[in-house]
């Protein structure tokens, strides 16, 4: 479209002009987008890390090891294994009442809970692996 008003040469700076703009508002865009992606990665992270999950977390842990010491009562390495978990997951729960947790780094906390993660997974592979306990069909 020309504007004869204009001109032809100021109709096309003015759509240059337009094409800075919308460049601008998209570069803004981009920014806002990656803030509010890290932001909620953070989030994601704190909450994984935070205090509570890590009481849930071994609360579970604390059940199972139970459960597992009961059902291999027959292996003495394994219920020193158990015994140990158990002792270590009490260790950390009082240290997670006395706020000590919040002042470690959150790469300390992560390697912790992936260690957490694989106990429980062990003793849950455990706990499946277990003989019965009577072999009178019930």
């Amino acid at each position: 479209m020309v504007f004869p008003e204009y001109g032809e040469g100021r109709v096309q700076m003015m759509h240059q002009g337009l094409g800075k703009m919308w460049k601008r508002a998209l570069d803004a865009c981009e920014k806002i987008a990656a803030w509010l992606n890290r932001y909620q990665t953070r989030r994601r992270q704190k909450k994984r890390l935070s205090t509570g999950s890590f009481k849930a977390l071994c609360a579970e842990i604390n059940d199972v090891a139970v459960l597992s010491s009961r059902l291999w009562t027959e292996d003495i390495l394994f219920q020193k294994r158990v015994g140990k978990i158990i002792e270590e997951i009490e260790k950390l729960d009082s240290m997670l009442e006395k706020r000590a947790f919040d002042r470690l780094p959150l790469k300390k906390k992560d390697e912790l809970r992936r260690q957490l993660i694989h106990s429980r997974q062990e003793l849950m592979h455990r706990v499946e692996t277990a003989p019965c306990p009577t072999e009178r069909i019930q």
